[in-house]
């Protein structure tokens, strides 16, 4: 959903994954070995913020290095909340040219920007978040990344089996494929692991998943909708 906020996709996107994917790595491989090495093993598996834990641990609450933190975690903060808006506008958007949610969402205004569906998608994440209901949507998230993964990965073994000639941007070894899809697997399996430990939120996040699977077959599929912007839906 990203090549359409691109200039030039088939050079961008790739760029853009690959950085992004090799920093995340670099960090996540950093802070597993910074953190194993500053706290006790029970003390960093006890927590929710085991990097908060240890700034405080090895700087103080009032130090400025526990200060340089806070502000790095907002900015943080601020490129994921920037990147769920964009994703689920979009999201909504493309369901909503599918024909699987109301037309209304597949509005766009001048510019380009699916005004509607960015706002309705964001009143519902601001309801749960008045209700409380933040871990909820935690806990159905991670499974939804999971799990969109590994569909994603399964959708490319069979696009490259079922069109062959089809134009493609930038193309991607059947190796490479494979590799993803073991990581894939393993990286849902873990996820589904954790969500288990939750309890009730993890039988609310099937509840939710097998609800949606139920609408698509028997909504969606029976429908026909496009992907194609439209100088009708500009207004």
């Amino acid at each position: 959903m990203g090549a359409e906020e691109t200039r030039n996709p088939s050079k961008d996107i790739p760029k853009a994954y690959i950085s992004s994917v090799f920093t995340l790595l670099v960090c996540a491989v950093l802070m597993l070995v910074v953190m194993a090495g500053a706290l006790p093993r029970d003390e960093i598996i006890s927590t929710d913020a085991p990097m908060a834990i240890v700034i405080t641990k090895l700087f103080g609450a009032d130090s400025a290095w526990n200060m340089i933190f806070i502000v790095i975690a907002l900015f943080g903060l601020c490129a994921s909340l920037h990147g769920i808006i964009i994703g689920q506008s979009r999201q909504a958007y493309c369901l909503a040219r599918c024909r699987c949610l109301p037309a209304y969402l597949a509005k766009l205004d001048k510019h380009g920007t699916p005004i509607n569906a960015l706002i309705t998608t964001s009143v519902i994440g601001m309801i749960f978040v008045l209700i409380g209901s933040v871990d909820a949507i935690v806990v159905i998230s991670g499974l939804g990344s999971a799990l969109m993964a590994v569909f994603c990965v399964i959708s490319w073994f069979k696009l490259r089996k079922s069109e062959p000639n089809a134009k493609r941007p930038y193309t991607c070894k059947k190796l490479t494929g494979v590799v993803c899809a073991i990581f894939c697997a393993i990286v849902t399996i873990s996820t589904i692991y954790s969500s288990v430990t939750q309890g009730i939120l993890f039988y609310i996040a099937l509840a939710f998943f097998a609800l949606a699977i139920l609408y698509y077959v028997l909504v969606c599929k029976k429908r026909e909708g496009s992907f194609i912007v439209e100088s009708t839906d500009q207004e």
